[in-house]
């Protein structure tokens, strides 16, 4: 397998172990809610669009799970600063406590995987990971 794919396959089981943790304490939520949260968690302030564009989704599921976690209070939205036509997003207290377990099973078991490497090395992959994600 290559590079890409083995980093794929490896951010999908990420993924996939925080989706299942939420999902056990919230089973009324979608997929596409569970990854929305997940991705408002990692990156507080992003709109529904960039969040559409990030999940590879289309604009209307990402606006009906946004719309849902808005309703279930669980994200809220506000007013950006600049520009006030865009609506950014932020966990609430509620969605906080709610993705606290699903990301720290995420970081368990990415200590885990990254359990032989040193912090050189950790810091190493973490730098190029994020260049990739610049790249969006």
């Amino acid at each position: 397998m290559s590079l890409p794919l083995d980093i794929i396959h490896a951010a999908r089981h990420l993924l996939e172990l925080g989706q299942a943790e939420l999902a056990s304490n919230h089973p009324r939520l979608s997929q596409s809610d569970l990854s929305v949260l997940l991705s408002v968690f990692d990156d507080p302030g992003l709109t529904a669009n960039q969040l559409a564009s990030r999940l590879g989704r289309d604009k209307t599921t990402v606006s009906r799970s946004v719309s849902g976690l808005i309703y279930e209070r669980l994200i809220r939205s506000e007013i950006d600063s600049v520009d006030g036509r865009r609506r950014n997003l932020f966990l609430t207290d509620a969605g906080l406590i709610a993705t606290d377990p699903a990301i720290k099973r995420i970081q368990e078991e990415t200590e885990k995987l990254t359990s032989w490497m040193t912090d050189e090395h950790v810091d190493m992959f973490t730098e190029f990971l994020q260049r990739i994600r610049k790249k969006e």
